[in-house]
């Protein structure tokens, strides 16, 4: 997996700390920008468009821009999907209003439902979120979905760009053994295979690791949250797919949740039969 095009969504209400975190994974991957708004250029405003030139300017990344009309009857996720894709992009970041879960429900949330639609790695970013600097330290949350994700992919590649050491993280849920007995899991698609057999790739690559296994106490969120804490990370990366059906009503995504409770950007890793093929595997 390469990250040389990243697609930085903008809108007027959440884009600055979207913008800092874009420019600064530029640098440090060598990639272009591709900023990207829908809808009419007036309404952007004149002063927002400058204000993100000199944003990208002064960091001293390669970038273009497009404001685009969005197509009718689409939503402005999904034009942002679509576009992402015609433009070749290998990663989509975007802001976050963190909005609480009941009205993103009601009302819908762009970065969840790109998150949700992307072929490639979504990285959600709060205004408030803290800017990545080396050395950097990435969470990489360990699920049973993450073998059928690119997260391990995405994962190596931004722990090479951004020179960033890497901690496992598989949360324990209180039944999780005796629930893979009964269903009778094959060893190599639990969660604490999973854990280890990544702790094991990242080692061949040459990347810090180390994993830590915590118990389901108060929620995945939260866990991942302390973890995330504790350790010191700057990026939190989680499979998609990744959430609890019982409390995504008032809590949201796991994503977002971590991302109001963390302050740290969130990556997205899409399955891994949804992801966009890179380039000359077509």
């Amino acid at each position: 997996m390469t990250m040389k095009s990243i697609i930085l969504a903008v809108d007027k209400d959440s884009s600055g700390g979207a913008i800092a975190i874009a420019a600064k994974l530029a640098k440090r991957l060598d990639a272009h920008v591709t900023m990207v708004h829908f809808g009419n250029r007036a309404a952007f405003g004149e002063d927002a468009v400058a204000d993100v030139v000199k944003s990208l300017e002064r960091s001293r990344v390669t970038f273009d821009i497009h404001i685009e009309e969005p197509t009718s009857g689409a939503t402005i996720a999904e034009n942002l999907v679509n576009l992402a894709q015609d433009l070749d992009g290998d990663l989509i970041v975007l802001g976050s209003r963190g909005r609480p879960a009941p009205l993103a429900t009601l009302f819908g949330s762009v970065s969840r439902e790109v998150a949700r639609g992307a072929h490639v790695p979504v990285l959600i970013v709060r205004d408030a979120a803290q800017q990545l600097a080396p050395p950097a330290r990435l969470l990489l949350v360990v699920t049973e979905d993450t073998l059928r994700t690119t997260e391990l992919d995405a994962g190596i590649e931004l722990a090479r760009g951004l020179g960033a050491a890497v901690t496992i993280l598989h949360v324990h849920g209180l039944l999780e053994d005796a629930v893979e007995d009964l269903l009778r899991v094959p060893a190599s698609r639990r969660p604490d295979h999973i854990a280890n057999l990544l702790l094991a790739k990242l080692g061949a690559a040459g990347i810090e690791a180390n994993l830590v296994i915590a118990d389901n106490r108060d929620g995945l969120a939260m866990e991942i949250t302390r973890a995330a804490r504790v350790a010191g990370c700057d990026l939190i990366v989680i499979p998609a797919g990744t959430s609890d059906v019982a409390e995504r009503w008032v809590l949201g995504t796991v994503e977002e949740e971590v991302g109001r409770r963390s302050g740290s950007p969130v990556l997205v890793a899409p399955p891994t039969d949804s992801a966009r093929t890179g380039r000359g595997e077509r």
